[in-house]
């Protein structure tokens, strides 16, 4: 049987990191923001029980995390509801252009091009082989995502840290203690629920055009 970790134990489940992320849309067809940071919470255990090798990833993520968790929290919490509502008011307000401080779409920005990354390498892992090498296919997928908003110096740390990573036997065990073909199958299904949440939130970004903020 799949892991069956209880929400909220710090343990990472691909089962219910899955359900978490079905959760954001909500019935209106808007993605609740606080859902969203949930479950990128969740996201971010995987990357961390998987070793240091995802760092640069997770501590970012958290922090970002952090801050739309502040804005939620605050007296404009109202307008942090949704994504939607969010990118809405930050550029009715022109809270957007405000260099003194992130703003909620510029720190969700972040996430959502490192969300990128994450549902790739989740996908071409559901869809690996016996032979496939879990560190090319981070590096590939790195190097065709995120690698593209990172400064060189990054971009080479990221890419000799990955050469660090386990075995594809190794990396599917520590996802799951299940059967190679029981975790393909969960691994898989988790990035093709990540797609649509990434996919709204892309379109969402064109809408407003928010796509270069600095």
């Amino acid at each position: 049987m799949a892991d069956s970790s209880a929400p909220g134990d710090g343990k990472f489940s691909l089962p219910l990191v899955t359900e978490s992320l079905k959760l954001i849309k909500k019935e209106d067809g808007e993605l609740d923001l606080t859902k969203y940071n949930a479950a990128y919470r969740d996201i971010t255990k995987l990357l961390e029980m998987l070793g240091t090798v995802f760092s640069f990833v997770t501590s970012d993520a958290k922090s970002k995390i952090e801050i739309l968790e502040a804005y939620r929290a605050s007296e404009q919490g109202e307008h942090y509801a949704t994504i939607e509502s969010m990118l809405q008011y930050e550029k009715d307000t022109g809270i957007v252009l405000d260099n003194k401080k992130p703003s909620g779409a510029r720190t969700l920005l972040r996430l959502h091009r490192a969300l990128k990354f994450i549902m790739e390498f989740l996908n071409r892992m559901g869809k690996s082989t016996s032979d496939a090498k879990v560190s090319t296919l981070a590096y590939e997928c790195y190097h065709e995502t995120l690698a593209n908003y990172h400064v060189w110096i990054v971009r080479k740390a990221a890419g000799m840290a990955f050469y660090t990573l386990p075995t594809r036997k190794n990396f599917l065990e520590k996802l799951c203690k299940e059967e190679e073909d029981v975790v393909l199958g969960l691994v898989s299904e988790l990035a093709a629920t990540v797609l649509p949440v990434y996919e709204q939130t892309e379109e969402l970004y064109t809408k407003f055009d928010f796509h270069e903020l600095p």
